[in-house]
């Protein structure tokens, strides 16, 4: 069954930040400028969107001194009726989910992942009136204006409460994030920036209470990327003196970004500023190749926003962080924990972040 649904998947989506599903009719509604965010009400699911997904990225730190990022992802694809009908399962959506969990002290990184068909079967789903998705026992909920989210598989398993330390922050034009030349090229984006976490990270059956600070992206819409764009990188950067940056490209062939790249620098007190692609620089530093994908990814990187007088080094933890999903979607893609030393109006701050890379192991097709 699982190889069945897989190729379903691969003959519909590619996946990782920003994914999109080819539209065949008007079962889905487009991303649109008026539509706005609404919460808590939009936590919840989307189903008449073709995709979704609830991104949860950090950073965590025991009473020992460990010190751990985590990623845990869970992803929504709906099918249209026609490609309902070619599954012999008559799946109406799928459902899947990646979680990882880097050591930075150890220098290890860690990575499992979960595929359904949804239904009562297969116990996975999105509830489309509060936050509450799960595989099994990979599971996110909302607690009034706390989050709740846990996943368990072979060496490792996650639990945490999170509690926003600061507002959402509606990406794009008032959540309306413009991706590609057409204007249904979008998806509603909004990120709660800073999230306190604390909970129980298991490594190889030992429990460790950790605490620390996530990031959350949520996103949902029916579109895809432009023909001649292979895959984007994305950074998201928490820094000490209480800001915040999130900035992504969208790479072409020839190694440049798209126009339509963007970004905001989140203040201390949670004011956005929004950053166009004109307004900020990602400069590799370093590169290295994967010895499983042959990929080479970038290894470090300045992210500079010259208006806002800031200036970053962002160095990944752990060198290989790569997730080669073969049991969801079967994309290669490169996630993970990076430290930040940065200036700021000339003064030094430092920071942690994570890092997405994709279209490195093969250019995204759509």
């Amino acid at each position: 069954m699982k190889t069945t649904i897989v190729s379903l998947v691969l003959a519909l989506c590619s996946v990782a930040v920003y994914v999109a599903c080819s539209q065949e009719d008007d079962a889905f509604l487009f991303a649109e400028p008026g539509r706005g965010i609404s919460l808590p009400a939009d936590h919840a699911a989307h189903p008449e969107y073709a995709t979704e997904w609830w991104y949860y990225t950090g950073h965590l730190r025991s009473k020992d001194g460990g010190r751990y990022g985590f990623q845990l992802t869970w992803f929504r694809v709906g099918l249209t009726a026609e490609q309902q009908a070619e599954s012999k399962f008559k799946a109406r959506t799928v459902y899947f989910a990646h979680f990882t969990v880097t050591d930075k002290t150890g220098r290890t990184f860690r990575f499992a992942e979960k595929l359904s068909r949804g239904g009562s079967y297969d116990n996975a789903g999105a509830d489309n009136r509060v936050l509450h998705t799960w595989l099994g026992d990979w599971k996110l909920e909302g607690l009034g204006s706390m989050f709740y989210m846990s996943a368990r598989e072979d060496s490792m398993a996650l639990s945490l409460i999170g509690i926003p330390r600061k507002p959402a922050v509606l990406q794009g034009e008032n959540g309306y994030s413009r991706k590609g030349a057409a204007a249904t090229n979008a998806s509603m984006y909004y990120s709660m920036p800073r999230i306190a976490v604390t909970g129980v990270l298991t490594l190889d059956g030992t429990p460790i209470d950790v605490e620390g600070t996530a990031w959350m992206d949520h996103e949902f819409g029916t579109s895809q990327l432009d023909p001649g764009t292979i895959g984007w990188d994305w950074f998201s950067l928490q820094l000490d003196n209480g800001e915040e940056l999130m900035v992504y490209g969208l790479r072409r062939a020839d190694g440049s970004y798209d126009p339509r790249s963007s970004g905001a620098l989140v203040l201390a007190d949670g004011t956005k500023v929004p950053l166009a692609a004109g307004d900020f620089r990602i400069e590799v530093l370093e590169r290295w190749r994967s010895p499983k994908s042959g990929a080479t990814y970038p290894a470090k990187w300045r992210v500079s926003v010259p208006s806002q007088s800031l200036q970053a080094t962002v160095t990944p933890y752990v060198a290989d962080q790569e997730l080669r999903s073969e049991n969801s979607v079967r994309i290669t893609y490169w996630e993970g924990a990076a430290s930040v030393a940065a200036t700021r109006n000339g003064a030094s701050v430092t920071g942690e972040g994570y890092v997405e890379l994709t279209g490195y192991a093969k250019p995204l097709s759509f």
